[in-house]
């Protein structure tokens, strides 16, 4: 990616995108679903959600923060969809979400 993404938060603040923040939440995401992340390197999910931010950007170079959740969900259903879940119970645990 070669653009600065602003990710725009529910809280109406912006932040540049940063695919490392993406890894680590997949990572924790495979961990609670019982999977070896460092063995699931084939799938690609941060360069497959990367892509779809890209996919997804408007004009002004920003994408919402709900956005990229649904990209991420919708990367490890078709993945690994039992990390699908893992990844709710992550959110419900470590974040508020509407």
């Amino acid at each position: 990616m070669t653009k600065v993404v602003k990710v725009k938060k529910r809280n109406g603040y912006t932040e540049p995108y940063d695919p490392e923040k993406v890894n680590r939440s997949i990572q924790k995401a495979a961990l609670d679903a019982g999977y070896n992340y460092e063995g699931m390197g084939d799938l690609n999910l941060v360069d497959e959600v990367t892509k779809g931010i890209v996919e997804e950007i408007d004009e002004k170079n920003e994408i919402e923060s709900t956005t990229i959740r649904k990209i991420i969900l919708n990367q490890l259903e078709n993945a690994q969809s039992s990390m699908t879940d893992s990844w709710k119970k992550f959110e419900k645990r470590y974040k508020i979400t509407k």
